[in-house]
């Protein structure tokens, strides 16, 4: 049932399927095909039997279609920091299984898509508004979410580092650089200006006047006047 509810919203096919009847009844015989499916069992009356228990999904009175009870719900943005762009990945075969055993070190793979080059990129990723993907791949590329934003940073710092592969792997969105506040600018000018009266008091006497000239210097961030003057 868990299954269902996830790719209901990730399935472009079953999406078609939904679409193409009114109520958004999809078949349960089309459903038991699925390979994850068939690995449990082929007989479509069984499967029926489960979703009559979900409290998501409504079977038809014939037992052969199901639906959400509830419109699908639209997928926030989140996505994005969860996920990693990558090229060149060194795979024994181009499978789902393959990336998720390649990326398994750094967590829980949720999603997988192959982006062929050329084809645009997926909707969603369009609407982020990054400039880096839009339009179409130039290569094969492969997004890869993952269960947290850490797991994917995980992987971005591990895989980015290695100059001995030529995979490219990149953050989907990666995070905005954390301007300075104000208090903390006026914590580093003090520090600095701190440091600055330590250095100038440790130097003998000789050596400050020889330093400094006429003219007074002020200082914005401590408001402290240095009078300098000639030996």
């Amino acid at each position: 049932k868990q299954w269902y509810q996830r790719r209901v919203r990730e399935d472009k096919e079953l999406a078609k399927q939904i679409r193409r009847n009114d109520m958004g009844y999809v078949s349960i015989k089309w459903i038991t095909s699925f390979r994850k499916i068939q690995a449990l069992t082929q007989d479509w009356k069984a499967v029926s039997k489960v979703l009559t228990q979900s409290t998501q999904l409504k079977v038809s009175n014939d037992k052969k279609m199901v639906r959400r009870k509830h419109p699908i719900p639209k997928k926030s943005d989140e996505f994005a920091d969860k996920t990693v762009m990558a090229c060149n990945l060194p795979l024994e075969e181009r499978t789902v299984e393959c990336v998720k055993e390649y990326f398994k070190g750094f967590g829980t793979v949720t999603l997988v898509r192959f982006l062929a080059p050329g084809k645009p990129y997926p909707e969603e990723m369009q609407k982020l508004g990054l400039a880096a993907w839009r339009g179409s791949p130039a290569k094969e590329t492969i997004a890869v979410e993952f269960d947290t934003a850490e797991s994917a940073e995980r992987a971005v710092l591990k895989l980015s580092n290695n100059w001995r592969s030529s995979s490219q792997v990149q953050l989907l969105r990666s995070k905005k650089k954390v301007r300075k506040s104000s208090e903390q600018c006026a914590l580093a000018s003090s520090l600095q200006n701190s440091c600055n009266v330590s250095v100038a008091r440790s130097l003998p006497a000789n050596n400050r006047n020889n330093s400094v000239s006429n003219n007074s210097v002020n200082n914005s961030g401590s408001g402290t006047t240095w009078t300098r003057r000639n030996a």
